[in-house]
């Protein structure tokens, strides 16, 4: 009878086999970083632009932030959880 795993045996097949080396732990932190400052600047520049009557302006920017940013987002995130990179 074949000898079952033990747990670290089964950790380290797991690590080995489905995630991303520990040296690019950095990468993903510093995407979230960049991706939370983004979110808040484009935002503020949206809301800022249709202050100043610039509302054509205003709604070009939200309808390319929402095509590109918040789907980069989406995609980053599930990129991460295929990955199954825990923080």
């Amino acid at each position: 009878m074949a000898r079952e795993k033990s747990m670290m045996e089964k950790w380290r097949d797991w690590r080995l086999d489905e995630s991303v080396p520990d040296y690019f732990r950095g990468y993903y932190s510093n995407i979230e970083n960049n991706l939370k400052r983004l979110d808040k600047n484009v935002k503020q520049f949206i809301v800022d632009l249709g202050k100043d009557n610039l509302k054509n302006e205003s709604l070009e920017l939200a309808k390319l932030y929402k095509q590109h940013v918040i789907e980069f987002k989406i995609k980053f995130e599930e990129f991460k959880r295929k990955t199954k990179w825990l923080n």
